[in-house]
């Protein structure tokens, strides 16, 4: 059987605010169908607050300290076709739900 997860305590390198952000952005990307992870090292050296993925393998990278998301779309052999940036102004759908729109400034605020 499963057992329960366990929460692990904060290890103090992020402020309390920054944890709450944290929480509530990943509320928002579940809500829209995301499933994602927090503190994800990526290959270019960066390190992602928070990377989310979902069913139509679309890939949010959240830069909390820069307020900027990376948006990878179309799976492509060598990584995505389209990579987009955008900041705390833009509002951003998804790929194959267009009538799904994030605006940033909610993730952002």
């Amino acid at each position: 059987m499963w057992k329960e997860m366990q929460t692990l305590p904060p290890d103090g390198r992020q402020s309390e605010t920054a944890l709450m952000i944290a929480r509530g952005v990943r509320r928002l990307l579940r809500a829209r169908g995301f499933s994602s992870v927090t503190e994800l090292a990526l290959t270019d050296g960066r390190r992602a607050d928070i990377a989310a993925v979902n069913r139509d393998g679309e890939v949010w990278i959240v830069d909390l300290r820069r307020r900027v998301v990376d948006v990878h779309r179309t799976p492509a052999r060598d990584g995505y076709a389209t990579v987009e940036t955008h900041g705390p102004e833009d509002t951003v759908t998804l790929a194959l739900a267009p009538e799904i729109a994030v605006a940033l400034r909610r993730v952002f605020a």
